[in-house]
């Protein structure tokens, strides 16, 4: 570790120095003058230089971890350390946070063809879930991080924004098979420099090259390294080609757009072919194209039917890879398994986080898991913490805003939504389901509201919300036009144009057709993705209808309630028995 001078200063360290020298050399005076007229033996004067001697460095550690206060000694605060909180202030800000903390933004590319940002981004991204995993150390997410990418903004600003207290930064430089990374620790308090390191490499050699940086920040943090090294995770690759064609397929699908979909696909499976092995592009993979399968209606069956290829093949080859098994949970609850879902989330899930930390975002997928179970109370502080985690992912809100509206908190689920409109990315999405939230308020204005915040994004010669918002004042027009599109070629297979409609029939007070509808989405989609939506105020009224338990029974709910406890919205009456509101 690399020592400055001006911190030897700060901890009094040099002040010490100079005072030893100058009281032990008054000493060793006093001494030689004491020994004659004492009769001391002739060794006192030399055991007395050598006892100062061997003090010298004592005193120096002793300097360097320890301090006087008014309250006494105590152990110096380092300067990777925060500043503790003042006595009634929030600890809010980069000087006042509770526990070592650290974001990683972005490497900058500085090639001379700029043409290695997927690189540095994922260099960052591994970087960041490597230091996640170490006990103590409070890692900003990546989307957060990440939302920096290009500004020229202050690092006490992104500091407090993201409320930590030190931020790693540094670039990428690639020419020919060399790569050199430079990387840097900045104090945000203050902005000085606490550590940096250039790292010539080889291309090809990324892991090590991330495992030497995470280990010198560890380093200069004053923590430990937790075992586990990301590169050697089941299912990853080691190749710096395929890993390249990684990234660039996650970046796309990341967009969330019809057009990206196949583009993401090809950068994917341009990765598997570099590397066969890399078991986790194939999970990837297979997510998108279960993904797609609902945002390209005309390739779902195909699509289906290849991630499921995908799985397979990631399981023969990585069956320990935590993604692999999340992958796998994910399959069972299609296959309307949702107790076997349960025992994975609910037994095996905790063990890989212990494992593999921040990584495998464990707080956000058991989150997820128990919405979709209709465990809305007990999701929330799990979406709480992954919110807490990575305050600026974009992809986090809607579900946290979820999660505060089917607990009762329309106020807080509501400002979720806006804060989530105002940001950039996934917005079709977003737009949509803030839409769908203020349907089940019944909120006139509220309503009027998202529909022209959805029509900004996907305004369309044709869309569903258009059609049925322009009928609010006519809801029995409204109820016969939800019949009629719902028999209407693509709409009649297509299982979101389903779930859409099954909303606004909610809406207009026709919970038996919204029970069609939502039946047609949980038979013919992703039940792993589309399962929350039967869990939505709008359908309230849908839920209390008998053949909504039937519902529930055939996708294998009921099963799962029996084994692991029933929700928020269904109880058991009797043995056999039970209901739902």
């Amino acid at each position: 570790m690399k020592i400055s001078f001006s911190e030897l200063r700060r901890r009094h360290v040099v002040r010490v120095a100079i005072a030893y020298v100058i009281v032990a050399w008054l000493v060793v005076q006093l001494v030689n003058n004491l020994v004659a007229p004492l009769h001391l033996p002739d060794w006192t004067a030399t055991l007395v230089v050598v006892l100062l001697a061997v003090g010298f460095p004592v005193a120096l550690v002793l300097a360097w971890a320890f301090e006087m206060t008014p309250e006494g000694v105590k152990r110096t605060v380092g300067s990777t350390d925060p500043a503790p909180a003042a006595a009634g202030k929030p600890a809010s800000s980069a000087e006042t946070a509770v526990a070592p903390s650290i974001a990683v933004l972005p490497f900058a590319d500085m090639s001379p063809d700029k043409d290695q940002e997927y690189f540095s981004d994922g260099l960052s991204e591994e970087l960041l879930n490597k230091l996640a995993r170490i006990k103590g150390l409070q890692v900003a997410g990546r989307t957060s991080s990440f939302h920096f990418k290009g500004m020229n903004e202050d690092i006490r600003t992104i500091a407090e924004k993201l409320g930590v207290a030190n931020v790693l930064e540094g670039s990428v430089r690639k020419s020919g098979d060399k790569i050199r990374i430079t990387a840097q620790l900045i104090k945000a308090a203050d902005g000085y420099h606490l550590w940096s390191q250039n790292y010539d490499r080889k291309f090809e050699d990324i892991f090590a090259i991330q495992d030497e940086i995470a280990a010198a920040v560890a380093t200069a943090l004053e923590v430990t390294l937790g075992v586990g090294q990301l590169g050697r995770i089941p299912g990853m690759t080691r190749s710096a080609e395929a890993y390249d064609e990684y990234l660039k397929g996650v970046a796309l699908h990341m967009r969330y757009e019809p057009d990206t979909y196949p583009r993401a696909i090809e950068h994917l499976q341009r990765a598997i072919v570099v590397d066969p092995s890399f078991a986790n592009a194939l999970i990837q993979l297979g997510q998108i194209y279960s993904n797609g399968a609902s945002i390209v209606p005309e390739r779902s069956e195909e699509w289906h039917r290849k991630a499921e290829e995908a799985l397979e093949q990631a399981r023969k080859l990585a069956p320990d890879s935590p993604l692999v098994q999340i992958a796998s949970a994910a399959r069972d609850m299609n296959h309307r398994q949702w107790r076997a879902a349960g025992d994975f989330y609910h037994n095996e899930l905790p063990k890989l986080a212990e494992k593999y930390g921040a990584g495998i975002q464990s707080d956000f997928q058991t989150g997820q898991f128990l919405m979709r179970v209709g465990r809305i109370r007990e999701a929330l502080p799990y979406q709480e913490r992954a919110h807490s985690a990575d305050p600026l992912n974009v992809f986090l809100l809607p579900y946290l805003a979820d999660a505060y509206l089917e607990t009762g908190n329309m106020a807080a689920g509501m400002a979720e939504y806006d804060r989530a409109a105002g940001m950039g990315g996934f917005q079709l999405a977003i737009r949509g389901s803030g839409m769908v939230a203020a349907l089940g308020t019944h909120d006139r204005q509220l309503i009027e509201k998202w529909l022209a915040l959805s029509l900004e994004i996907n305004p369309g010669p044709f869309n569903i919300n258009a059609t049925l918002g322009a009928l609010l004042d006519d809801p029995a027009a409204a109820r016969q036009e939800v019949r009629r599109l719902m028999s209407t070629p693509p709409m009649d297979r297509d299982s979101l144009s389903a779930i859409v409609l099954a909303y606004w029939a909610g809406y207009y007070d026709d919970p038996e057709l919204a029970l069609v509808l939502a039946r047609r989405t949980l038979e013919s989609a992703d039940l792993s993705l589309q399962s929350f939506v039967i869990w939505r105020t709008v359908f309230r009224d849908m839920r209390r209808l008998p053949g909504f338990k039937d519902l529930m029974r055939d996708i294998g709910m009921v099963d799962y309630w029996k084994t692991y406890g029933w929700g928020d919205f269904c109880r058991p009456v009797g043995d056999n028995d039970f209901e739902c509101e």
